[in-house]
Parts: C-alpha cells; structure tokens; sequence
C-alpha cells in the first residue's frame, strides 16, 4: 500500500498487497511451516508452496491432532516479480498440474477447502479483478488408500491459496474501501514545527526517516536551564547513537520531508551536536531519486529510497569546515572525495560547531544559485545544474550517528 501523503489523507492499494493476503488472511499468530518436502518446497516446473499449520494445543500430539492447514502455492518469474529475490533469474517456468496429500495430524474429517487465486501474467496491466478472487470450495476428497487429498492446477504468474479455514468464519476477503480514499494533493508550500504540541516520543509525521531516528522529546538540558533564550523545551531529537543493521550501505542518517516537486525552497531551523560521534550537520534540498548509480532515474524513482540520494547538501562538520555536495553518501568522506563526486566551490569557513551549543541555520535555493548563513557567517555559490537535481525534497541529518536535536523549523517552498 502506497500511503505517502499524511498529510491528505491519500493512499493506493498496490498489488503486492494481495501477494500478502494469500498468507496473511489464513494464518494466525503461532502458525507454523511444515518441513521441506514434507509441506514446503519447490514446484516440478519452478515456483515454490508453503504449508502452514495451526498450533498445537497444550498436550496434543502432532501425528494425532486435527490442525488446521494453509497451502500457498506461486509461479512468480523474474520478469513479473524483479524483487522475489535477489539472484532469481527464472523466466522458463511452465503450468504444472498438483496433487498435495493431507497427512496425519492435519484436520480432513468434513474438510470444505476454500481457494484464492492471483493472476500476474499481465505485468504492468494487471487489475485490482486479476488479484485475489474467490474460486470457491470444494470438499477435500480421499483416495483409495485412504489419504485425503487436495489438487490444484496452477499457471505462470499465478498464487493459489488452499486452506481448510472456513470462509464463513471470516477467512478470506478481498475488501474494499467502505469510504474512498481522499484526493491526493501536494504538500503544503509552507511548513512550520517547534514540536510544543507534539506528542512525546512520536515521530514527526511527515519526516521520513531513511537511516536513524528522530523523536519528539522533552530538552532535558534546556529544562535544567530554565528554557534559556526563550526557547521551547520540546525538540526533534536523533536517538540512534549508533548504526544498526544496514539495507544496501546505508550508513549517513538522513531524513526527507516534503514535495518531490519543490524547485525554489527557503529553510532554517536551529541544531545542536550533543556528542562528537555526529561528525556535524547537514540540509539538503532538492532531495530526489536514489542511487547515482545506473538506474536511479529520476523519473523512475522519485522517492529517496536508502540513504545514497541525489540533492543538494550544505555539510556543516563539527570542526568548522563546510562543503556542498551532490550525493550525500560523499558526507561521511569530508571534502576530497566530496567535492570529486560533485564539484562546487568550497563554501565559507566557520567556527567550530562546538557540542551542545544551538545554532541557526538557513538554507535557500533558488534558481542554481544557492545561499546559506550559520550565525553570522553567510555565503553564496552557484550551482553547475548538471551535478544537481531541479527539484526534490528537504533532508536532514547527520555525518555520522550520534546525538544531535532540531527545533524551530521554518519552510518555505515553489
């Protein structure tokens, strides 16, 4: 499901959230998987099933229990699904026709099954009306040997779902939205926060976090001063000290907040480093796609995905060096490779940021040329288009994990 504006209200629902109802809508918490080649395992011509099983009662026995059963079966190709995994490469599958026994411990006696199916084979073009549809039921039969038994034809592009859950118990339902979603719109031009309503310890809920954190938090230290300087005593603050597990070299905490199509854009706000593992600060405006890499086409991708993304980024390092770059996945390297990976005249020096000291800090882009100020300390350079994007989001983040706060902040866009 694509629900990228919070703040219309708009959503989409995308196919692959069909995908997840062939498993999701039969199956429970403390479900389990059957064992390779006894319930789980590779189809004859390509594709893969599963079987899920009910947990056990207190005191039964598997071989002697009556459990309830799921079969999902998928003949997905590479070309229909490039994300299945990552090394599939199987585009030769072929129809196969299936028989599944039902073995011992798994309820048969009076079994009506129920059936899902999905079709793919469109691509691009396939329909809400391709996705889990109803096939119906039908009474498990048995053998002449005595073994209940289960068949299913099953295409390319195809998931099928098996369960012995009943549809009258509520399994098995492809709704649909009782009130329609609210027309999508962009977001707002002007955007302001100094965090004095938010709840404590949520998310601001239109930053989007790519790698790290921020929460709504009470200042602790501004509290112990009395709220010195007028402030408030609620801030955005970054509570990941250090990295974690990564997706696909993730390693600079950055977070996007925004219009994909903001082309001129005015920002400040106020920041603090509370620890020199931050490394220091930085904005970047027009955030767009992700990897610089090919295939990061903009048109393609116009949501930052990871945390190597194209913008236009103000480095402000804790030691009072300053850079502009191109691909922030360059902000952990410092100026040399930086300034090879986009090029751009240095920017002006400042004083060293020094740890827990409030800075303010704007930033402005309009046309190439792009103008900023830390305190008093301001400067102006003018950007080569061809190392930029044109338009994007707002970002914000550190050079490295550590611990940092926001607050006050103030956007204007067009």
């Amino acid at each position: 499901m694509n629900a990228g504006e919070p703040w219309s209200g708009h959503y989409e629902v995308m196919t692959p959230i069909w995908a997840t109802a062939h498993h999701t809508q039969f199956t429970a918490p403390g479900w389990q998987y059957l064992g390779r080649d006894s319930g789980v395992g590779f189809l004859p011509g390509g594709g893969t099933y599963v079987t899920y099983v009910s947990a056990l009662a207190a005191g039964e026995d598997a071989l002697t229990a009556a459990r309830d059963w799921t079969i999902v079966i998928e003949k997905i190709t590479a070309s229909t699904g490039p994300c299945l995994r990552d090394s599939f490469t199987n585009d030769s599958m072929v129809a196969d026709q299936l028989r599944f026994n039902i073995g011992p411990g798994l309820k048969t006696a009076g079994v009506t099954v129920q059936v899902w199916t999905s079709d793919w084979s469109n691509g691009d073009a396939t329909q809400d009306s391709d996705l889990f549809q109803f096939a119906g039921e039908h009474p498990l039969r048995v053998g002449h040997d005595g073994v209940a038994f289960v068949d299913a034809n099953i295409a390319v592009d195809h998931v099928i779902t098996i369960s012995s859950l009943a549809r009258s118990a509520g399994h098995g339902n492809h709704g649909a939205a009782a009130v329609p979603p609210p027309a999508s719109a962009p977001f707002p031009l002007h955007y302001e926060n100094d965090f004095e309503d938010a709840a404590l310890d949520t998310d601001e809920p239109y930053l989007a976090d790519q790698a790290g954190h921020w929460e709504v938090r009470v200042d602790d230290q501004r509290a112990a001063n009395g709220s010195v300087d007028g402030a408030s005593n609620q801030v955005l603050k970054f509570v990941v000290p250090e990295i974690g597990v990564v997706y696909r070299g993730d390693k600079v905490p950055i977070a996007v907040l925004g219009g994909v199509g903001w082309e001129n854009v005015t920002v400040r706000m106020r920041f603090r480093l509370e620890n020199a593992s931050a490394g220091g600060f930085y904005l970047g405006l027009r955030v767009l796609n992700h990897q610089r890499a090919p295939g990061g086409d903009p048109a393609a991708h116009p949501i930052p995905q990871c945390t190597r993304i194209l913008g236009t980024y103000l480095v402000l390092y804790l030691n009072g060096t300053t850079a502009v770059v191109g691909d922030n996945y360059y902000v952990q390297d410092g100026l040399n490779a930086s300034l090879a990976a986009a090029p751009a005249p240095p920017t002006a020096p400042v004083p060293p940021l020094g740890l827990n000291v409030w800075h303010n800090v704007a930033m402005s882009i309009s046309g190439s040329r792009l103008s900023w100020s830390l305190g008093d300390v301001k400067d102006s350079i003018v950007l080569d288009p061809s190392q930029y994007p044109a338009h994007g989001q707002l970002a914000i983040g550190l050079v490295d994990f550590g611990g940092a706060a926001i607050d006050d902040i103030v956007i204007n866009a067009a």
